[in-house]
């Protein structure tokens, strides 16, 4: 595993979902509802509609919604105009606000957080999630304390998306480095965009996966990580 150290980062941007955020199952279940719900009428392979969305779910995950959207109508054999996005964004968002409203950030989020605002860290929140959503989310799951010590917190639109679009404005805003940034994130995609935005990555794998590229430095938990800033 490639080794990192923490002890000279001041920025530390982190994803939303799976990272600080335990909803990655609640998500990938309104997904699979959403969508077979859309295509059902379209497809022939019924029986296995939900198990291949959910796959296509979790391979796809990280991407901003409307590419992952794409991505999963693409390969199911289907053609992306023969729906409305429209429809299927509103829906699902409706679905997360009616289900999300009970997730909870992760124990190990709040004390990490908390000790890096000891720290004097400058935080902030990268998402594929839509802006409002985001907004919706963050407002009602985070507590009012602990919000405003986010620098700021920024979901995906056009021409401005978790990655390269989010790094650099994050930069340019603070007026630090690229070597003075970390992304942390829960998944591969995460990974594959701090790596085209040119940043400092590390993946939080709480179920243990095995993660066969060496080049990720990767930790079972936040709480983990305080070693690498104080060491």
């Amino acid at each position: 595993m490639k080794s990192l150290s923490l002890k000279n980062k001041k920025i530390f941007v982190f994803d939303w979902d799976g990272t600080l955020l335990d909803s990655m199952s609640i998500k990938a279940n309104n997904f699979i509802r959403t969508i077979v719900k859309l295509v059902e009428a379209n497809v022939k392979n019924k029986p296995e509609l939900s198990k291949d969305i959910d796959i296509l779910y979790r391979e796809f995950s990280g991407l901003p919604r409307k590419i992952l959207y794409e991505n999963v109508i693409m390969n199911l054999g289907l053609n992306v105009s023969s729906f409305n996005y429209s429809d299927f964004d509103r829906e699902f968002t409706e679905l997360n606000k009616s289900c999300l409203i009970n997730a909870n950030i992760f124990n190990d989020a709040y004390y990490f957080l908390n000790y890096l605002i000891r720290k004097d860290k400058i935080l902030f929140i990268s998402s594929s999630v839509p802006q409002e959503e985001l907004n919706y989310f963050t407002n009602k799951i985070i507590d009012d304390c602990l919000i405003k010590k986010f620098s700021g917190i920024f979901g995906s639109e056009i021409n401005f998306s978790k990655g390269k679009e989010h790094i650099r404005f994050i930069l340019k805003e603070t007026g630090h480095c690229m070597e003075e940034l970390v992304f942390i994130g829960d998944d591969i995609f995460d990974y594959n965009l701090s790596r085209q935005a040119g940043a400092d990555f590390i993946l939080i794998n709480r179920k243990k996966c095995v993660i066969s590229d060496e080049n990720i430095c990767h930790a079972g938990s936040l709480a983990e990580l305080e070693v690498l800033i104080d060491g």
